[in-house]
């Protein structure tokens, strides 16, 4: 879920590093002093996946520590890894049963780790987070996707509508929210919604890179709001030969069915041949993004993959 990503990738790795490097629950704060030295001239973690084995190894000698479990949650989902950050949230919601953003955090993650279902336990963790925080953005979210799944729309749109308000200096959230809204509503009227035009990707790859391919590489193919949250609105996957190719990318593809490609007004497209099948950035993986568009002006943009995910 879109408002579910307010970590990126980067800050959560940091601030992991800071944490391990000082050793105390305040380096989060410190993070943008520390962050300029990069903790220069000091050994650091070599890698994620060492940093948090140290951090999981230090809650293990220190279990009650609130900013470590945050940290260890939020890597895990900045990352991909759901499941993992499960355990995370779960500590942190016996730490803090009262509160609302520790709910939440352990209802998304339960619910990415079902490929976004949220009927169960998680819709059960949003409806005790609004009982605590009744405006909180992210729950009203899920609670709004939550009560869609059901198919109860009227429902949907009292959470959606209690939301719109709370995101309008947030343009490309308050855009999907709209949509999410519009869907509802049509509906309860007994209308289809309108289905947007598809989107064809021309994907070339740099001369420099074109011999690295291998027969068993995965391609992925998304759209994704520029500068907004890091879920893509739409993603395929196919085989990543041959190359150069077309693809296109239609509602079908739709991360989140029936808020149309057409009802956001600016996008870009990636294209991301991973060498490991998941859509994880690796090191050698190999990625290429095109320019920011409007959906409804453009309906072929041109990705060329140029650029390899360093170590």
């Amino acid at each position: 879920p879109l408002l579910a990503a307010g970590i990126s990738a980067l800050i959560p790795m940091l601030a992991l590093g800071v944490y391990l490097f000082l050793g105390t629950p305040d380096a989060y704060e410190q993070l943008d002093a520390a962050g300029s030295a990069t903790l220069a001239g000091h050994d650091q973690p070599a890698d994620v996946d060492t940093m948090l084995a140290q951090l999981k190894a230090r809650l293990v000698d220190e279990p009650n520590d609130i900013r470590g479990w945050t940290l260890l949650g939020n890597a895990y989902m900045s990352i991909g890894q759901y499941a993992d950050a499960v355990p995370a949230y779960r500590r942190l919601v016996a730490l803090e049963p009262g509160n609302a953003e520790r709910l939440v955090r352990l209802a998304d993650a339960l619910a990415m780790g079902r490929n976004g279902i949220l009927a169960g336990e998680p819709e059960k963790l949003i409806g005790q987070a609004l009982a605590l925080s009744p405006s909180h953005p992210q729950a009203l979210w899920l609670a709004g996707i939550a009560a869609e799944e059901r198919g109860n729309h009227a429902e949907a749109l009292d959470f959606l509508e209690r939301l719109l308000p709370l995101v309008n200096d947030q343009p490309e959230v308050l855009t999907e929210v709209q949509a999410l809204v519009a869907r509802n509503r049509a509906a309860l009227d007994g209308k289809s919604p309108t289905v947007a035009d598809s989107i064809t990707v021309t994907i070339g790859i740099a001369s420099t890179l074109e011999d690295s391919v291998a027969p068993t590489d995965t391609l992925f193919v998304y759209a994704r709001v520029p500068g907004g949250p890091p879920m893509p609105v739409a993603v395929k996957k196919l085989p990543a030969p041959p190359m150069p190719r077309e693809v296109v990318l239609s509602n079908q593809d739709l991360m989140l069915e029936g808020a149309g490609l057409e009802s956001y007004p600016s996008l870009e497209v990636g294209a991301h041949i991973s060498r490991s099948g998941t859509v994880r950035k690796m090191p050698g993986d190999l990625v290429g993004l095109s320019q920011p568009f409007d959906p409804k002006q453009i309906k072929t943009v041109g990705v060329l993959i140029d650029q390899a995910v360093g170590e």
